[in-house]
Formats: structure tokens, C-alpha cells, sequence
């Protein structure tokens, strides 16, 4: 009897965290800028699109952003496909705005040795 309502608890608790920090998960590109210490905003921007080019176009990019899909769907369950298919809708069709390819994007940018600011 005890291990079940424990376990009811449990479970509320976590629906309860996961609600809390879903919109933590928005996050969209335009909210933090890149950084790295005496690099130009031009030579910054030149940096940023070259790892779109590799995100969108490379295998290696392509790759990264389809592990980074499917953890999120092995990870999050029922839940992460409802969130993906909220940001499939939400995207309006541009690429640079799906997390997989954003968090191949972010991955190219710290490789440069750029940091993310908030």
C-alpha cells in the first residue's frame, strides 16, 4: 500500500517538474548572442554562418542534429513527440528554428571557442 501511493507521488512530482520546466525549453536562438574575445561582429557572423552550413548541410551536422532528435525522443517519451510536433508547427518551416539543428549549430560555434550569453 505505501510503496503505491509513493509511487503515485512520485510520479506527480515529476509531472508537476516537467510542466514547471517546459517553457525553459523555448528558448529560441535570438535570445543569447556568442561571444569570444576579439573577434569582430563581422568575423562572428561569418563563423555562425559557416556552422549553419555545417548543421544543415554536412553529414557530420546532419548527424550531430539527428542524435540530438532522437535522445529527445527516446528521453522524453510521449511528451517530447507532443513538443516536437508543437515546434514543427511553430517553426514555419525554417530550419534554423528546430532544436536539433540548433544544438548542432551550438555545438559547431563552441568548437570555434565561442561562448553563448544570455
Amino acid at each position: 500500500m505505501w510503496g503505491s501511493l509513493r509511487v503515485k507521488r512520485a510520479r506527480a512530482c515529476m509531472c508537476a517538474l516537467s510542466v514547471a520546466l517546459l517553457p525553459a525549453c523555448a528558448a529560441t536562438p535570438d535570445q543569447h548572442t556568442w561571444v569570444k574575445a576579439g573577434v569582430a561582429d563581422s568575423d562572428r557572423e561569418k563563423d555562425s554562418a559557416a556552422c549553419w552550413d555545417y548543421a544543415l548541410n554536412s553529414p557530420e551536422g546532419r548527424q550531430k542534429a539527428d542524435m540530438v532528435k532522437t535522445a529527445r525522443l527516446i528521453g522524453g517519451g510521449p511528451l517530447a513527440l507532443l513538443v516536437d510536433s508543437a515546434e514543427s508547427s511553430a517553426n514555419n518551416g525554417d530550419p534554423k528554428k528546430v532544436l536539433a539543428n540548433q544544438a548542432a549549430h551550438n555545438d559547431c560555434m563552441t568548437e570555434k571557442g565561442y561562448e553563448a550569453k544570455f
